[in-house]
This record gives structure tokens, C-alpha cells and sequence, in this order.
């Protein structure tokens, strides 16, 4: 085991070098993207909202190269369908106590947290150090919540470049740089085109100079957006093109899901109805209300519409509605009495009047159906669709996990990433 993650660490060790040059420009000036989605909970106190990521805005901010080199790749804007990652992320990352511990009120937005492959994760990259409060500092989530966040932007990163992996292998370096020239055009478009406009109404700016005032505060560019847009495109664009997006499920699949739960499939019995009611509360005795509900129900029987008698005479909080009640399972209504005459009385005849401890009723049943177990046949679509997305879940789970394995990884946390080594032995 040592010896293979020895060759392992060699070879990455290679790719290191290659590029070490940019690694070091972009700790010095790049403002990376955010980790954006929101970290798992943690079982822990919840911490204040994490201060939004970036390094300073003084920095000029340096776009990363994207080498595809097969001119058949197709890309599409998947802005609006991009994976969230954070489902993926165990909830043991971040559990685990690690010494030394973070050294919390010193830590700044340059400090190394992570390699992956061959890009840098810094703490700026996740948060801005300036400002995280003391109160969000000293609070015991914020680290875990840190670890997590962490561990999104590892695996997407690790997405990302695999999926450029795959494109390049094989391929001459004057191939790569006319694919490069073509897709970082094609990207650039979506984005600026599609994805841009698109986060400007999301955040109900009339006008890029609005936009960019809002990033501003967010010590963020566009260039950062760009980058995070892309490494989020390509990330999932990686899962799409290594996972079936429809895996076959077989009838037998079907068939034993339908009798390991059944009990999704039964219905209970349930009917519409329209009420009319005389409240106690709204009446000086109880001879009053019943006297109310009598003239009601005598109102509808010669012909007057029970829509219009609720409207006018009813008290009942349906009133407004004409006395209207949708689709109410058997058993679920407050009213025994009225739950029992709904499921009793013949379909569109008036029932007597019936009391309960709010007031007198008159109930119209319009429509019910009786307790049932809904037919396999007709459940068959519902239950194809629920088992293809929990294979297909199972099947991005393992593969990204695989993608990680196999992805040279140094980190701040080695206990949260399996197979992955302290950032301590980088540089040996």
C-alpha cells in the first residue's frame, strides 16, 4: 500500500511541477470562486452564515486554461442543471477532531488548505477571513461547516479535471491548442450569453454596472463567476458523460419494489364535500344555530344554489369558499361526526342535520372513493422512475468517489478524504 501510494505521489508529483509557475501566481493575485452550496448540517450548534469567499479585489484575477482537445466534445450550458455535490459529502467529513487544530484567529485568505490534482484550494476560496467575526470563529460548527464546504470543492475540482483528462489523452499538443481555442470561445459565449443574463434577473439587476456593484461587495468579479460557472459545467458534464443518465430497470426490479412496499400504495378512502354550518359562538343559544342551519338546509333543498346559501348564511370557515371541501382523507377531519356522514350518506342528497361540539352541519357529499391498493400496473411508470434515480444516485456516488481515489489529493484534513495525504508532504 505504501509503495503504490509512493508511485502514486510520484507521478502527481510530476504533474505538480508542471504547474508549480501558476499555482504561485494565482496564491499571490487569483480570486477564486465561492463554494456556494450550503454545507450538510452538522449535528452541531449551527453556525452564522459562513462571509461570502475572495481574495482581496486588488488582485488582477488570472483565467485558468481549459485543453479539450477532441472537437466532437459537445458542451451545453448546464448553468440551470449543475449537480449539487453537497449530497454526496458523508456526513463523517468534518466529524473527525484533528491536531494541531486550526489556528482559527490567525488563519488568512492565502493559506493552503488543499492541492487537488494540480490546482491549489486556499482559505479564501471558501470564505473571507475578514470577515469572519469572532462570534462565528469561536462558534464549534464553523470548522466542521468549513471541512465540508472543503470537500464540495474538492471533488468538483477533481470532476472538472478529469473530464479535461479524458478529452486530452492521446492527443498532440497542436491539437489541444486549437480544441483549447474553440471550446474556451464556445464556454466563454454560454457564459456571457446565457449563464450571465441569467444570474443578473436571478439577483434583479437591470444592468451590469448594478451587477457588478453587487460582486463588489462580495469582494468577486465576473472572472471569478466565469471560472466557478466553467468548473461547475465541466464537473457535471464529467458525471453525465461517465454515468447512465437512464439505467435500465428490469420488471422483476419493479416488481419486488412494489411488494417491499406495499404500503405506499395503499389509498385510504376519501371524498369532496360542501358543508353548511351554524357555529355555537356566532348564535345567542343553541336553539338559534340550530334554527340557522335549518333555514339553510330548507334554502338549498327547494332549489337555491348551496354555493350562494354558504356564502350568505353559512359561519363555518369554508363559507367564503361556498362551502367547498377538497379531496379529505377518511379519518383526518377534527369531526367524527361529520368524518362518519361523509363516508356514509348517499353521493349528492343532503344529510340531517348533525352536531358536533362547534355547532350544527349539513353536509353534501359530491364525489369518494373507497380504501384501495393501487394496481402494480398502474404504478409501474412512478416506481421505473424512482428506482432509475436511486441507481442512477448510487452510480454518480461511486463514481466520484473513484474519481477522488484516483486523483492526487494533499490536504489540511486527511481524515475526511480517503486515500489522501497531509498537506505536510507536498513539497517532499
Amino acid at each position: 500500500m505504501r509503495n503504490q501510494q509512493q508511485r502514486f505521489q510520484l507521478r502527481s508529483f510530476a504533474s505538480f511541477l508542471g504547474w508549480l509557475p501558476l499555482a504561485l501566481l494565482m496564491t499571490i493575485a487569483m480570486r477564486q470562486p465561492l463554494a456556494m452550496a450550503q454545507a450538510p448540517s452538522t449535528g452541531q450548534p449551527p453556525a452564522a452564515n459562513l462571509p461570502v469567499a475572495g481574495l482581496p479585489t486588488e488582485g488582477r484575477t488570472l483565467e485558468q486554461p481549459v485543453f479539450i482537445a477532441s472537437r466532437n466534445v459537445e458542451l451545453t450550458n448546464s448553468s440551470p442543471t449543475n449537480m449539487d455535490f453537497s449530497e454526496y459529502i458523508d456526513d463523517s467529513v468534518g466529524q473527525a477532531r484533528t491536531e494541531p487544530r486550526l489556528d482559527l484567529k490567525e488563519f488568512a485568505a492565502g493559506d493552503l488548505v488543499a492541492w487537488v490534482g494540480r490546482e491549489p484550494v486556499l482559505i479564501g476560496h471558501i470564505i473571507d477571513p475578514k470577515k469572519a467575526s469572532p462570534e462565528i470563529l469561536e462558534n464549534p460548527a464553523f470548522e466542521p461547516q468549513l471541512r465540508k464546504m472543503l470537500a464540495q470543492i474538492v471533488i468538483r475540482k477533481a470532476l472538472a479535471q478529469r473530464f479535461i483528462d479524458e478529452q486530452v489523452t492521446g492527443k498532440s499538443l497542436k491539437e489541444r491548442e486549437a480544441a483549447s481555442t474553440q471550446v474556451n470561445r464556445k464556454i466563454a459565449e454560454m457564459f456571457y450569453k446565457e449563464a450571465l443574463p441569467d444570474m443578473m434577473k436571478r439577483q434583479k439587476c437591470e444592468t451590469e454596472e448594478e451587477f457588478h456593484l453587487l460582486l463588489e461587495k462580495s469582494n468577486r468579479t465576473v472572472q471569478s463567476l466565469q471560472h466557478e460557472w466553467t468548473e461547475n459545467m465541466l464537473a457535471s458534464q464529467c458525471v453525465r458523460s461517465n454515468v447512465a443518465s437512464k439505467p435500465v430497470i428490469e420488471l422483476s426490479e419493479m416488481q419486488d419494489y412494489y411488494d417491499e412496499h406495499i404500503d405506499e400504495f395503499k389509498r385510504k378512502a376519501r371524498a369532496r364535500f360542501e358543508i353548511l354550518t351554524a357555529t355555537f359562538s356566532k348564535y345567542p343559544t343553541k336553539q338559534a344555530a340550530f334554527d340557522a342551519i335549518s333555514e339553510m338546509g330548507n334554502q338549498v333543498f327547494f332549489g337555491n344554489p348551496f354555493e350562494s346559501v354558504a356564502k350568505s348564511m353559512s359561519t363555518g370557515w369554508t363559507a367564503s369558499q361556498g362551502g367547498k371541501m377538497d379531496w379529505t382523507n377518511k379519518g383526518s377531519l377534527k369531526s367524527k361526526p361529520i368524518d362518519e356522514a361523509i363516508f356514509s350518506i348517499p353521493l349528492d342528497k343532503l344529510s340531517q342535520v348533525i352536531e358536533d361540539s362547534d355547532g350544527y352541519h349539513i353536509v353534501r357529499v359530491i364525489e369518494r372513493t373507497d380504501a384501495m391498493t393501487v394496481p402494480f400496473s398502474d404504478v409501474q411508470s412512478e416506481i421505473r422512475k424512482k428506482l432509475a434515480e436511486e441507481k442512477t444516485k448510487k452510480l454518480e456516488k461511486e463514481f466520484l468517489e473513484k474519481v477522488r481515489s484516483e486523483t492526487a489529493i494533499w490536504t489540511r484534513w486527511p481524515e475526511d478524504f480517503p486515500g489522501s495525504l497531509p498537506l505536510s508532504q507536498l513539497y517532499q
